[in-house]
């Protein structure tokens, strides 16, 4: 049984065993299309003719349950070679070999069970291979790393998938294959540390053997959509810090080339280090060609002089207009489509409107800053999706100005609202990407889908296609970055940030249109186009699955019919057939416009074993699947394909400069360079720009890694010994009894009887206390009593609970549980005071005590002021995280089908998300509460489901972990149960209660006096926000969402 993009197929043979020979030219096959069911008939009719009767029931059965089994484990290939059918018509499998869908794992993990995996290349992986893979799964970024040759002379340390292996291919195409040591990647926007790891990992194994040549390590990437270069930079840096020596003594040559965000910093960072080290590092950015620096660090070609990185980003490279020289000549015209043909894609114009499922507000505004540079009259989005709040507005900006986009809770709204919108930008998970997408395709208004999500199943997938072509919808992905049509729309990141717009010229449309497989490889694509004619018409990314929503076909054929696409474009890559179909259409004359194409995967001839590449289809099936035997094809057929991607530049230059000579492209000069206003953040963190800050704090900040009370770190604040103050001695016996009854006894004093006693009215206070009277009480209470002697919490003495040291943990549990809890459970309260004691002057409720304090009011009004902000948004959540945690544990549910259950709800998951923290970055004050409870708590089950949570929310972004209201929550839940002091009611109403909030609230005071006392110390003044800071609407209401 194996898959296909349109269907499933079912082989059969007689007569199996090992030498059954060639299955393809002798079983018979049933085909059966995506989604369809078969039927026992189906099977007997078409499989089983040769097999006597008699045994055909029981085979005719077996197959069709196989077939149930095959589909409902998300299997991509199943074969059982024999089978045996005995004589009481039971059937035994002898052998079997099988390929599942491993992105199905979310939904039949645990049909699966545990599996294990085969090791690459057939052998056990290296342990520099095993920490990688344990730190890719514990991170939303991708890093990749799989050990070729250890003793191999040329390593590389590539960003990005598409990149990593076009790297891989230029090493090999200039016959460096065997010296080739290792294939990866890491891109997805790693941190700091992630890279270090990464780097350090790289640099240990470059440094393992020495080679009397010397080895070259390659660092490269093509232009990054969203991964800061600096940040990631800043960890390689630290990485050749430590292997400096090293590095010098196995005479490592690095050469590095890299573009995207913020690469002027890192370039700048990545030479000043190597100056200070000595280490000779050679750095490019994308005025240089991407594989450039491998033929330069091999000693093939003469290096290049390195770019003036005192500059400012790469501007748009400029361009002398080349001299037509056949001005007489007829020009080619246009053929027309042949008659009834139709692109399920449409081609978008300037009028193109979109909707977008998910709450990417980095993506829209992106698209927003294109669309304002491409001087469309309207925004390309016209509304958001997002299930997890109520219909609201979200701020963007449109030039200098701020617009409100709507944001619904229902992709059915949007569509109602807003009928212009035929394009619909998918940026759900891979867990849910397909129900949504299901769902939009419903829609008649929708011409168009594009589906971000990596990791969708392939089955879904396949029915994904079936509705879109029944529907005649384009679809664009899964795992794709986009699109762009150049003066018209992109399609979320596609194209990079603005810089990379411009230095591309994709403001406005040029004559080259491409179509490939890999999201990161088409910035390098507009880049080398821009670089080599008057660049892109338009460009699409199709994803890297194996069944992509449309083909390169598809795309192609679109462009051929498209006046203004002069060249057409394909990067394809090893795995898959889609460009024997570009083949045939142009040995047919589908398409005659000039095609220049190459398939990256050429390195996988000097690998021994099968190679899986980035992507999830890269991988070659079969012969004619290969990169090299699809290259030579498309030559044949009379394609232009370059001799390895390095030429590729030269080749696009070579056939545009034809072009233009020949009058077949006429080229324009040069407009303006549209300017469009840089976000603040990002300009102050270039450091263009600077502004003063609206507050100052001295005794807070939690920017860095982690957080600080006046400059000492939260660990250092349990590192550190914290007294506990005096025990005092309690009071001197009274001798008074004993000296009267001495006097008594000697005579000094003569006691005489007692009379009638008066009778005179008691006040009502006395004679209740004596017992004399009652009446009922207007208040009862049960956890202090300062009417005797000392003041009690909860019957123990103020004494006592001094000279017992219970610390403010006991008082606390005195006074809020009405008992003495063990010591461990006292410093856990303790702890959690001093983790949420402050997190710095930026939120909301430090935000209002500052203001109340500069405004001169007192510190009581001023606390007052920053708790009432406490609530669901900041700091209110512990109780709702502690039941909903406390719940799902305890229901039974498995973490992962919960997590789909709150999903399909629109609950969001209280206690899971950090705006910065990751599983490769953890929050210290987490790590912290954690480790105390696993080591004291005597069982911590729900932070144990917590974690299975944070361990599958992960996969979806690296940032959705449990963060700390959610660690204390449910480790608080953990404590209550476990320790035995309280029966379940008793915890269920401490949960219910509020008490997680309360302790929230206790801790939090400790900051808001701290920042009121800070601002009358630093003698602050009345506060007055500035105006540029406001966004001040003067329309009528009543427009958009209700």
């Amino acid at each position: 049984m194996q898959s296909h993009r349109y269907k499933d197929e079912i082989f059969f043979y007689h007569e199996g065993g090992v030498d059954v020979g060639d299955v393809d030219a002798k079983a018979s096959r049933l085909s059966i299309p995506t989604g369809c069911e078969v039927s026992e008939d189906m099977i007997r009719s078409e499989l089983l003719d040769k097999v006597e009767p008699a045994k055909s029931a029981t085979l005719a059965r077996f197959i069709k349950a196989l077939f149930a089994f095959y589909r409902d484990l998300h299997f991509a290939y199943l074969e059982i070679n024999p089978i045996a059918l005995l004589a009481n018509n039971k059937i035994v499998p002898l052998d079997l070999v099988a390929k599942i869908d491993e992105t199905a794992a979310f939904l039949c993990a645990q049909k699966w069970g545990e599996l294990d995996w085969p090791s690459p290349f057939g052998r056990a992986a290296y342990a520099e291979e095993a920490l990688i893979r344990d730190l890719d799964g514990k991170t939303g970024a991708s890093l990749k790393l799989t050990i070729l040759n250890d003793k191999g002379r040329v390593w590389t340390m590539v960003a990005g998938g598409g990149a990593s292996v076009v790297y891989s291919d230029t090493v090999a195409d200039y016959g460096w294959g065997k010296e080739l040591a290792n294939y990866g990647e890491y891109s997805g926007a790693p941190s700091t540390e992630e890279t270090f790891t990464y780097a350090k990992t790289i640099l240990s194994l470059m440094c393992r053997y020495k080679h009397p040549e010397g080895k070259f390590l390659i660092i490269g990437g093509g232009i990054a959509n969203f991964t800061d270069v600096a940040a990631t930079f800043t960890g390689l840096i630290k990485a050749l810090q430590m292997f400096a020596d090293q590095i010098k003594e196995h005479k490592i040559h690095i050469w590095c080339r890299r573009a995207g965000p913020n690469y002027l910093e890192g370039l700048k960072k990545l030479k000043v280090a190597s100056d200070k080290l000595g280490l000779g590092v050679k750095v490019y950015g994308p005025e240089t060609h991407i594989t450039a620096v491998v033929p330069m660090a091999l000693g093939l070609t003469s290096v290049l002089p390195e770019p003036d990185l005192t500059a400012g980003s790469a501007p748009p490279p400029k361009r002398e207009l080349i001299k037509v020289k056949n001005t007489n000549g007829a020009k080619k015209t246009q053929k027309a489509p042949p008659k009834g043909e139709r692109h399920t894609i449409v081609t978008a114009t300037p009028e193109t409107r979109a909707i977008v499922y998910g709450m990417q507000n980095r993506a829209v505004q992106g698209m927003l800053d294109f669309d304002f540079m491409c001087k469309r009259k309207t925004p390309s989005v016209c509304a958001m999706v997002f299930p997890f709040s109520g219909n609201h507005y979200v701020k963007f900006y449109w030039g200098t100005e701020e617009i409100l986009l709507p944001v619904y809770t229902t992709t059915k709204e949007a569509c109602q609202k807003h009928t212009d919108a035929i394009t619909f930008i998918n940026f759900a998970s891979f867990r849910s990407v397909y129900e949504t997408t299901m769902e939009a395709m419903q829609y008649p208004q929708m011409k168009t889908v594009a589906i971000i999500a990596e990791g969708v199943p392939e089955q879904q997938t396949r029915l994904l296609i079936k509705e879109a072509e029944m529907r005649e919808i384009g679809m664009i992905g899964p795992a794709t970055v986009g699109g762009i049509k150049p003066g018209c729309i992109r399609i979320g990141n596609t194209g990079g940030m603005l810089d990379n717009i411009v230095m591309s010229r994709l403001y406005r449309p040029g004559s080259v249109a491409y179509v490939s497989k890999s999201g990161g490889m088409s910035n390098e694509l507009n880049n080398i186009i821009c670089r080599n004619s008057n660049g892109v018409y338009e460009g699409v990314a199709i994803g890297g699955d194996r069944y992509p929503g449309s083909r390169f076909i598809d795309h192609l054929l679109r462009y051929q019919d498209a006046p203004g696409a002069k060249i057409l474009l394909l990067l394809g890559e090893v795995g898959g057939q889609d460009e024997y179909d570009v083949i045939k259409a142009v040995k047919s004359g589908r398409i005659d416009k000039p095609v220049i194409a190459w398939c990256v995967g050429t390195c996988a001839s000097c690998f021994a074993t099968e190679v899986q590449f980035g992507h999830a289809g890269a991988q070659a099936r079969g012969d004619t699947e290969t990169a090299m035997a699809k290259n030579a094809a498309m030559k044949e057929a009379g394609i232009i394909v370059p001799d390895s991607f390095d030429k590729l530049p030269e080749t696009i230059s070579n056939l545009y400069t034809k072009m233009v000579e020949e009058g077949e492209i006429v080229e324009e000069p040069e407009g303006e360079t549209p300017q469009v206003p840089v976000d603040y953040t990002w300009a102050k963190k270039l450091g263009m720009v600077r502004k003063p800050a609206n507050f100052i704090s001295s005794i807070s900040d939690d920017r860095g890694e982690e957080l600080k009370y006046c400059g000492v770190s939260i660990s250092e604040v349990f590192s550190r010994s914290m007294g506990q103050g005096d025990d005092f001695d309690g009071a001197a016996p009274s001798h008074l009894n004993w000296v009267y009854t001495g006097l008594v006894e000697e005579g000094e004093i003569v006691e005489e009887p007692e009379g009638e006693t008066p009778q005179v009215p008691m006040d009502y206070t006395w004679a209740k206390k004596l017992g004399m009277v009652r009446k009922p009480a207007n208040f009862i209470s049960s956890i202090s009593d300062d009417r005797g002697e000392e003041l009690t919490y909860c019957g123990v003495s103020i004494s006592d609970v001094f000279s017992q040291d219970i610390g403010i943990g006991g008082v606390l549990s005195l006074l809020w549980f009405r008992r003495q809890l063990p010591a461990y459970c006292t410093k856990f309260v303790e702890m959690i005071l001093m983790v949420t004691a402050d997190h710095g002057p930026a939120v909301s409720g430090a935000h209002n005590t500052i203001v109340t304090a500069r405004a001169g009011k007192d510190l009581v009004s001023s606390l007052c002021s920053g708790l009432l902000t406490i609530g669901p948004r900041f700091g209110g959540a512990l109780d709702d995280a502690a039941k909903m945690f406390a719940d799902a544990q305890g229901s039974g549910v498995a973490p992962k089908d919960w997590i789909e259950k709150m999903k399909k709800s629109n609950q969001l998951i209280m206690g899971i998300g950090h705006r910065i923290k990751s599983l490769a970055n953890p929050d210290q004050r987490v790590e912290i509460i954690k480790g105390f409870a696993k080591k004291n708590f005597k069982a911590t089950p729900v932070l144990d489901y917590a974690l299975a949570v944070e361990q599958i929310t992960t996969r979806k972004r690296a940032n959705l972990i449990l963060n700390v209201d959610g660690c204390i929550a449910v480790s608080f839940v953990d404590m209550i149960r476990s320790c035995g002091a309280f029966s379940k009611e008793e915890c269920d109403d401490l949960m219910a209660f509020g008490t997680l909030n309360g302790l929230f609230v206790l801790g939090r005071s400790i900051g808001f006096i701290g920042h009121y006392l800070d601002q009358l110390r630093l003698k602050q003044p009345l506060y007055r926000h500035p105006w540029d800071d406001i966004t001040y609407i003067q329309e009528l209401a009543g427009q958009g969402p209700e």
